[in-house]
């Protein structure tokens, strides 16, 4: 009996010893998840030449641009080459490779979907091929990294366009309040040239109706009504500026609240 719960004591030791090594096994690095191929394509010269590449579901004016950007935050500094390719001469850019080398990045595709092209070179045009295992994972791992850059640019264009968005909305708003203002200060006018009309307007004498100036009233109710006239304008006005402002207020606010989802959910 004691063997058996020393076998069984030994066993319980020997799977928590495997249990804690395999949750603990730090050494496996892990592979990146895209998958390059190579081509073999027309290259910055027009010349045929091996590149890296690999396919990603964004607007291909966008993925050039996300990684033109991406480069540029890092010190790398290229310049429009022919062929669409962007060429990266005479850097050390440790993601690629280790040593001093020459690259050329181009990106072919539609406004759903882009195949970035990646060409190495050792200089004077002498381009590598994919024989080398540590420069593959290396390029690999480029690549993956990308779909984040690319993620993140569009996404942050999104979030520029919706600010100006947002601007231009509370620009609106802004316009229409100085507006409602100006038509709030024309009814105080008019306003008081009714006031000051009716305390100098002539009042009939009920008691000598034959020294009415007929002329005089005729001239006076019309500019009654007229100012009338334009009271019922200027409020009619005010109604549809109010209605406008409330319009514009509420697509503020919709687009305000856009914008800080956009902030919120960032990929």
């Amino acid at each position: 009996m004691k063997k058996i719960a020393l076998i069984f004591a030994n066993l319980l030791m020997l799977s928590t010893v495997a249990i804690y090594a395999a949750n603990n096994d730090s050494t496996d690095e892990k592979e990146p998840s895209v998958a390059f191929k190579m081509s073999t394509v027309s290259g910055p010269e027009k010349e045929s030449v091996n590149a890296f590449t690999v396919t990603y579901s964004y607007p291909a004016k966008d993925m050039e641009a996300a990684i033109i950007d991406r480069l540029a935050k890092e010190g790398i500094k290229g310049k429009k080459a022919k062929n669409n390719f962007y060429a990266f001469k005479g850097v050390k850019y440790n993601h690629l490779w280790s040593r001093t080398c020459d690259f050329y990045v181009a990106v072919n595709g539609s406004k759903t979907s882009g195949t970035i092209y990646l060409v190495i070179s050792t200089g004077y045009d002498n381009y590598i091929i994919d024989d080398d295992a540590e420069q593959n994972k290396a390029v690999s791992k480029w690549l993956t990294e990308l779909e984040s850059d690319i993620k993140n640019y569009i996404h942050n264009n999104k979030i520029a366009e919706q600010e100006k968005v947002v601007n231009d909305a509370d620009k609106e708003v802004d316009k229409l309040k100085k507006e409602k203002s100006k038509i709030e200060k024309n009814i105080e006018k008019n306003e008081a040239a009714i006031k000051a009309f009716e305390a100098s307007r002539m009042i009939p004498d009920q008691s000598n109706p034959n020294a009415i100036d007929t002329k005089t009233l005729e001239k006076e109710q019309k500019q009654s009504q007229k100012l009338t006239d334009q009271q019922k304008k200027l409020e009619y006005q005010l109604d549809e500026i109010n209605k406008k402002i409330d319009n514009a207020e509420n697509e503020y606010s919709k687009n305000k609240n856009k914008l800080k989802e956009l902030k919120t959910n960032r990929p």
